[in-house]
């Protein structure tokens, strides 16, 4: 891992010790890692990835799209989507994404993030993912819970991997 300040705060955040098992680093555990292949068409491949697939086809189908875009342009959309569920992964929302003023400063740090947009042009899901050095970390990643049934997260995922490879062919990184 290597990059600008951001990259940096990754890095310390992954190898800091964990705060229940203070014997291990913080991200030794429980962190999932692909290996980018060389092609989009590759990625796609098995029967492991046919429920990625459907949903994908499902969000496209449906007139999602994928795009790259300024988080300052859509703070409203932002906010909609970090208050479509009270609670993610079984705990509330940290109060740092429900701020329109929290949200707005974090908007305003960054140039670019991904995005899946509707018809009407809404985003309805968001990640940030910088490339640090060989490896590309999902540091937010979310969706509007209306709309996950919807496979917006599989085409916000499967995009974000497919421009990693683009990446990877151009620069050398991602890696992985």
């Amino acid at each position: 891992m290597c990059g600008d300040p951001d990259c940096q705060r990754h890095y310390r955040y992954f190898n800091r010790l964990h705060r229940k098992y203070f014997f291990i680093r913080n991200k030794s555990w429980g962190v999932a890692l692909i290996q980018l292949p060389d092609s989009f068409d590759d990625y796609l491949k098995g029967k492991e990835k046919q429920a990625l697939r459907t949903n994908r086809n499902h969000a496209l189908k449906d007139g999602f799209r994928f795009d790259i875009f300024t988080p300052s342009d859509y703070v409203k959309d932002i906010l909609e989507i970090n208050m479509s569920a009270p609670l993610r992964q079984g705990r509330p929302m940290n109060e740092g994404y429900l701020e329109e003023h929290k949200v707005v400063a974090w908007a305003n740090s960054l140039q670019q993030i991904f995005g899946v947009f509707n018809k009407e042009g809404h985003l309805r899901a968001y990640a940030k993912v910088p490339v640090c050095g060989e490896i590309a970390i999902f540091a937010r990643l979310l969706g509007h819970y209306d709309d996950l049934e919807k496979g917006v997260m599989y085409l916000l995922i499967s995009e974000i991997v497919k421009k990693c490879i683009e990446m990877k062919h151009k620069n050398g990184n991602p890696n992985g």
